[in-house]
């Protein structure tokens, strides 16, 4: 009996030396899948945080977004341990961000204890995107008015309307947003984005189909300050016999018309700031108009009426506190701007920030323009491209993690 335990032992021994490999192994293995899931989630959150940098970047860098989202990006992965190990793309465009960031992170793993028996690596892969409501001034054309009783978009003329670089949002919750009863065509790049609905009639028609019920989108520029005027120059209405207007505050509101060259200067106490109050910022026959690094601030009393067919050569400030922004009509001030007239505007550059006050568009050309408006009307004949501002704005923009 006793010399069959002892067998039995001798048994239970050579038993455990042949599983104890097994054993390691399978202890091993635990440990490299842990290993692996760790290093994982390492990925993933630097994933993160780099799409969000590369976001951040492509919403405040204008033309330049893209190289900057992508050098952003890159940054973060190598701080997180990922150099070169990054693939970075910018989607197309969809519903509810202007644009588009994703980051992909590859990596590989090589086990330590499961290396004894197995020669092959773990391919670890992570990824996500983020969408940017992008430099600062968002879609090319956001209409603010949030009502439900009225519609706040009209597209009353004939014309043909082609929106690059983003689409039309309209944050009227109403089921007719958006009316189209001429005969005009507006095409978008992407689908216009509605909150409530939209009602086209006659020959007019919206392509591609408008996405209906869509979020409403806040205004980006909607904590920028009025201007105080402090330490500028008061001038009157008229044009002065040089033909150069000198930024500063103008009492009796500013008059522009027949023809000739008229220019905007930069520069003084103003720094290229022009305050328009007490009657019209008019312009009005064949008079050309230049400038460069502006801001004009349409003031409570004043408005805006342009019904020219010069020439319009603005471009905004390229720094301070009013980046990009070419009008800005104050929060108080209700009534329409007017800007019609055959304008030659493939030089006219910025946004135009109306945000208690619609829009009257007659005009035609080539805009480089980003309307942010209360309500928007489109009445105008001719062909009109409206690309957007895709240089830095004022606002910061807004930008989050889609997946």
């Amino acid at each position: 009996m006793k010399n069959w335990i002892k067998e039995e032992r001798g048994q239970q021994v050579v038993l455990v030396a042949l599983l104890m490999p097994l054993l390691l192994c399978a202890v091993g293995l635990v440990i490299d899948l842990g290993m692996v899931y760790a290093r994982r989630q390492q990925a993933q959150n630097a994933a993160d945080a780099a799409v969000l940098a590369g976001a951040a970047a492509l919403c405040t860098n204008g033309t330049d977004g893209q190289l900057a989202a992508t050098n952003s990006a890159n940054d973060y992965v190598a701080l997180n341990g990922f150099t070169g190990k990054a693939d970075i793309k910018f989607p197309p465009v969809a519903q509810n961000f202007t644009s588009y960031i994703r980051v992909v992170i590859t990596d590989t793993y090589t086990p330590v204890f499961v290396s004894i028996v197995w020669r092959g690596t773990f391919t670890i892969t992570a990824s996500t995107t983020a969408g940017c409501r992008g430099g600062g001034a968002g879609n090319p054309v956001l209409v603010l008015d949030l009502t439900s009783s009225q519609s706040s978009m009209l597209m009353t003329g004939s014309a043909s309307v082609t929106v690059n670089n983003g689409t039309i949002h309209v944050n009227s919750s109403y089921l007719e947003a958006v009316q189209a009863p001429g005969s005009g065509h507006i095409t978008t790049a992407t689908g216009m984005e509605i909150v409530g609905s939209y009602a086209p009639v006659g020959s007019s028609n919206i392509t591609p189909a408008p996405v209906i019920h869509s979020a409403v989108v806040q205004d980006p520029l909607g904590k920028l300050p009025a201007p105080t005027g402090t330490g500028c120059p008061f001038w009157g209405p008229n044009v002065p016999s040089d033909n150069h207007f000198k930024p500063g505050i103008y009492t009796g509101g500013l008059s522009i018309g027949g023809g000739g060259n008229v220019t905007f200067d930069t520069g003084g106490a103003c720094a290229g700031v022009y305050i328009i109050r007490g009657d019209a910022f008019k312009v009005a026959g064949s008079v050309n108009l230049s400038g460069s690094g502006l801001f004009f601030y349409i003031d409570t009393d004043s408005s805006l009426v342009h019904s020219g067919n010069g020439y319009v050569n603005f471009s905004p400030q390229t720094s301070g506190d009013y980046v990009g922004v070419l009008f800005f009509q104050a929060r108080d001030n209700h009534p329409a701007a007017f800007w019609g007239g055959g304008a030659n505007a493939n030089s006219f550059s910025g946004v135009l920030y109306f945000p208690a006050a619609g829009l009257d568009f007659g005009g035609s050309g080539e805009f480089n323009i980003t309307f942010i408006v209360d309500q928007f009307n489109l009445n105008g004949a001719g062909n009109v491209i409206i690309d957007g501002y895709l240089g830095k704005t004022a606002g910061q923009g807004t930008w989050a993690l889609v997946d």
